[in-house]
């Protein structure tokens, strides 16, 4: 039932924010009563929170998966492919989950949850870069993709779209991005 009313949840924010869907909407296209929606959820707000948390398995997920790739061509990347590659993985992670990627920018309710993407992203990438950039401050590595992984999400999605405005195709975008990164982690 939890499951019906998420996936229900993710299907009408992709037509519409979040803060317009409501309650009947969720349990309309979840085929519940709302009662039953109430035994799970105490508000339309906590189905959000589920929702992101829900989200935030997947990023981290997607992102595991990319560090197995990652290690499985072992010491074949250098900082600058790991940069970019990690870039990429998340660029088309944003494509892929545009409209969920916009609701969580966008909605108040979850402005205190944001930085948790942000972690996630970081985490995954800042050990292997510093263990190819020994001499850089790890800090200074974690904070940059940090940064990364707050900008992307503007970068390829609503209302932003800057990469397309630019005239930036996401290789090209991966690839810029990941050049600065490994520029501002050397320049220290």
């Amino acid at each position: 039932m939890v499951d019906r009313i998420l996936d229900a949840a993710e299907r009408l924010i992709q037509h519409q924010r979040f803060s317009k869907i409501t309650v009947l909407d969720l349990t309309t296209e979840a085929e519940v009563s709302i009662s039953s929606m109430y035994k799970r959820f105490p508000s339309k707000e906590a189905v959000l929170h589920a929702l992101f948390d829900r989200f935030i398995e997947r990023i981290s997920l997607t992102s595991d998966q990319a560090m197995v790739a990652v290690d499985q061509l072992g010491d074949s990347l250098d900082p600058g492919d790991l940069c970019r590659f990690g870039i990429a993985e998340y660029v088309r992670f944003c494509r892929a989950n545009e409209q969920m990627m916009f609701t969580i920018l966008s909605d108040t309710e979850l402005a205190d949850r944001r930085f948790e993407i942000d972690e996630v992203i970081a985490s995954a990438l800042s050990a292997r870069i510093a263990s190819l950039l020994g001499e850089v401050d790890p800090l200074r590595i974690e904070l940059l993709m940090r940064v990364l992984a707050a900008a992307i999400p503007r970068a390829v999605g609503p209302p932003g779209h800057f990469a397309e405005r630019m005239g930036l195709d996401d290789e090209q975008l991966s690839n810029m991005l990941g050049d600065l990164a490994l520029s501002a982690l050397r320049l220290g």
